[in-house]
């Protein structure tokens, strides 16, 4: 089982690194390669992956959502009284945040131990700086 994560983490990695920024697909690349890497690393097993990827899924959404109002109307000609609201907004959306991932990590903790709740954390983390790392490879001259 862990070989076959192993494959189609590299094999998504590959395609991934291989494509352009400006490619539709490329998100879908991310995502995949995203599963194959979150579930290595936590080490997810078919129960708990089955359970697991359907309550990320929706928190991973319901986060992007709250970032989209968090950002929504943050312009460089706004006023600064508008500023002052939109901060507000924006400490609000964090508060959220925070009470979201408390929730979540309750419904985990219905499956999962806490180590691997930890690990989810940390392939999170290390997930998001190898794609950055990736990407600023690109970026540079000669590459």
């Amino acid at each position: 089982m862990k070989q076959l994560f192993l494959i189609i983490y590299l094999m998504g990695f590959s395609a991934m690194y291989a494509q352009t920024g400006q490619n539709p697909k490329h998100a879908d690349k991310v995502n995949a390669h995203k599963i194959a890497y979150i579930t290595e690393k936590v080490g997810l097993s078919e129960s708990e992956a089955q359970r697991f990827w359907p309550l990320y899924n929706s928190y991973q959404n319901d986060k992007e959502n709250l970032k989209a109002q968090a950002y929504k109307n943050i312009t460089a000609d706004m006023t600064d009284r508008e500023a002052e609201d939109q901060l507000g907004k924006y400490l609000d959306a964090r508060a959220r945040d925070v009470e979201m991932q408390k929730k979540f990590i309750d419904k985990l903790r219905a499956f999962m131990p806490a180590r691997k709740i930890l690990l989810l954390i940390e392939a999170e983390r290390s997930f998001k700086v190898e794609i950055l790392s990736k990407m600023s490879d690109k970026c540079k001259p000669g590459s």
